[in-house]
């Protein structure tokens, strides 16, 4: 794995909310006591209902790769799942019907994969479209987040954890381009239930905010449509030739 290499993440904040009602009887009271007396039940109401909303900062700030990825041992429970592929290795090719030797394939940086078969079928994906990517990009690295971060939506700070990160650099003379697209490979049973989790993805390309610290790099954030092979890839492919364009 290589150390250079930088992941940013956005962090989750909240927020205390104060009704308008309260605000407004807090104005509205002429007398000092009165005011008081409107300001801390306006504060106990606030303690008691635990009214906490919390929204996704648009800040992204760095960490280094391997001090997010680490190594970690994996257990799998085969016949809680309903995708057979989970829990199977991928190189293994008697275990899967996705088989691929991982060992062989620089850019993946893990060495198996035990994912479920949207899982391996994104990987065959990149697999087949790397030599694609080769001549723009002079570094490629796709990393399976194994629960190591999360990053929480703009709207209302709930968490995921993307399975993928794909990491392209592109180095030109003046400025080194550095893109972390986030990947998202999902079941059809999932596809309408983790809906909001697609819309955010799709809208850090534009609404991300990151502070670029060093010089000759620039930072890209990105996020894919979901990743389905039977009902999504066509949705996907559009937005991944961007990145070849």
């Amino acid at each position: 794995m290589r150390a250079c290499i930088w992941l940013v993440v956005a962090v989750k904040k909240n927020y205390s909310i104060v009704s308008s009602t309260s605000l407004f009887c807090f104005f509205l009271n002429d007398s000092p006591f009165n005011s008081i007396r409107c300001a801390s039940w306006t504060i106990r109401s606030k303690i008691a209902s635990d009214k906490i909303e919390f929204k996704g900062s648009k800040e992204f700030k760095p960490y280094l790769l391997k001090d997010k990825i680490k190594d970690k041992v994996l257990n799998f429970t085969l016949n809680e799942s309903e995708d057979k592929e989970y829990g199977k290795s991928m190189i293994n090719p008697v275990e899967t019907k996705y088989h691929l030797d991982l060992s062989k394939k620089d850019w993946y940086v893990f060495e198996d994969c035990f994912g479920t078969s949207e899982e391996k079928l994104l990987i065959k994906y990149i697999d087949k479209v790397y030599e694609k990517m080769k001549p723009k990009y002079d570094e490629i690295f796709l990393v399976r987040n194994e629960r190591h971060f999360k990053i929480y939506n703009f709207e209302d700070g709930r968490a995921t954890e993307p399975d993928f990160v794909l990491f392209l650099v592109n180095h030109q003379p003046e400025v080194n381009l550095h893109y972390q697209i986030f990947i998202e490979p999902k079941g059809q049973h999932l596809l309408q239930t983790d809906e909001w989790k697609e819309k955010f993805l799709t809208t850090l390309k534009e609404e991300h905010h990151l502070e670029q610290l060093w010089k000759g790099r620039k930072y890209i954030v990105w996020g894919m449509p979901f990743y389905n092979e039977a009902l999504r890839k066509t949705e996907f492919e559009n937005e991944f030739k961007k990145l070849l364009d």
